[in-house]
């Protein structure tokens, strides 16, 4: 009886790899090699970099919203004071400007509205298209019911977004 032995490497671990293994390394190598190569060689044709100062497009009076417009007065209860503004949208886009008052101690006693340039009422939010300006009054009515205090009133004119 005869025995056939088939010859085979020693260690499987240690076997050489098939022709397509290395052919594909190989090219994998390649590729890698020409892709980094192409990148040294890429050139940029240029790029913009922007720096913007951003201006508030609403002003009241004028002014940015850093810059409160004040008004210090004495009134007797049952009176109301009146004062003169505007608003402008500086911008390119219509805004949408909307009112909050608050008052210390409260707002018991005090009524606030408003009255465009021809006296007529006038009601926020207001939509300002660009460049358009609003002349309006703001009144303060005090009740002839309050008590003699000091009160801080605060209205701001505002953005429904924020």
């Amino acid at each position: 009886m005869y025995v056939v032995r088939y010859k085979s490497s020693k260690n499987p671990l240690t076997r050489r790899p098939k022709r397509r293994t290395t052919i594909m390394a190989g090219m994998i190598v390649v590729i890698l090699m020409a892709s980094l190569a192409a990148a040294t060689y890429l050139q940029y044709f240029g790029w913009v970099e922007t720096s913007a100062t951003v201006d508030q497009s609403v002003l009241l009076d004028g002014q940015e919203y850093t810059t409160p417009v004040n008004h210090q007065f004495s009134v007797i209860a049952g009176c109301t004071k009146c004062f003169n503004h505007t608003l402008e949208n500086t911008g390119c886009q219509e805004v949408e400007v909307g009112v909050d008052t608050n008052a210390t101690p409260d707002m018991d006693g005090i009524s606030i509205y408003f009255k465009d340039g021809l006296g007529d009422p006038l009601a926020f939010p207001q939509t300002l298209q660009p460049e358009q300006m609003l002349n309006f009054t703001i009144c303060y009515e005090f009740d002839p019911y309050l008590q003699g205090e000091v009160y801080s009133i605060s209205t701001y004119f505002t953005t429904p977004y924020y």
